[in-house]
């Protein structure tokens, strides 16, 4: 009879890191549209209403978009509802494919300094666009640079 030990393990498969920060979304699909990505902010003037406009510049995966009705700076912004004319708005896009759009939830301004802003998210059951039965979640962190 012989016997033998000996230790021929695979080597570990390296793991994708996902950032910590950022926006995370989960549901009909999961992704984390990253902080260090930022966006573009855009502050307008309607009659005499701010709003501001957060557009996400993620070219591949998910990209996050926002109205802020009556913006005027840090505080939290709830609820959301679409279309964005008389509450604040948030969306989620598969860049190349389906939308999500928000009809609870807020979002919260932490800081507004020399064109900065940042601050955290949070919407549950996000309803699909065109009639689509899926839904996302997303919450997280922000930021934009205004243009």
């Amino acid at each position: 009879m012989m016997a033998g030990c000996g230790s021929t393990n695979p080597a570990p498969k390296a793991q994708a890191q996902l950032p910590t920060d950022g926006v995370h979304i989960e549901g009909a699909f999961a992704g984390v549209y990253p902080i260090s990505s930022g966006g573009r902010c855009n502050i307008a003037t309607i009659n005499t209403d701010k709003l501001l406009q957060f557009t996400a510049n993620a070219t591949t995966g998910a990209a996050v978009g926002m109205e802020l009705i009556k913006y005027t700076g840090p505080k939290t912004y709830a609820p959301l509802d679409f279309p964005p004319y008389q509450r604040s708005a948030m969306w989620v896009r598969e860049v190349g494919g389906h939308t999500w759009h928000a009809f609870s939830g807020w979002v919260k301004v932490a800081s507004d300094v020399n064109g900065t802003i940042s601050g955290t998210l949070s919407s549950s059951g996000m309803k699909e666009v065109g009639g689509g039965t899926t839904t996302v979640n997303a919450s997280g962190s922000w930021r934009c640079q205004t243009v």
